[in-house]
């Protein structure tokens, strides 16, 4: 699914809800400031988790 397909799918649910007017539009978009927040704290902690790994995996795969 693309962003566009999700935002327009979220907004029908909300607007199913709150009816189609400009609550419909605020709430959409108060829901997709959170998506996004999550993406980019997920994106992050994935990178951290990479290059953790990255400098354990250098640090101890020399030990034998």
């Amino acid at each position: 699914m693309t962003d566009d397909q999700l935002y327009s799918e979220i907004w029908n649910v909300v607007a199913a809800h709150v009816g189609d007017n400009t609550d419909a539009d605020c709430i959409t978009d108060q829901i997709w400031d959170v998506i996004l927040e999550d993406a980019r704290d997920t994106a992050r902690r994935r990178s951290y988790d990479q290059a953790a790994g990255f400098m354990m995996g250098t640090l101890w795969g020399g030990v034998k």
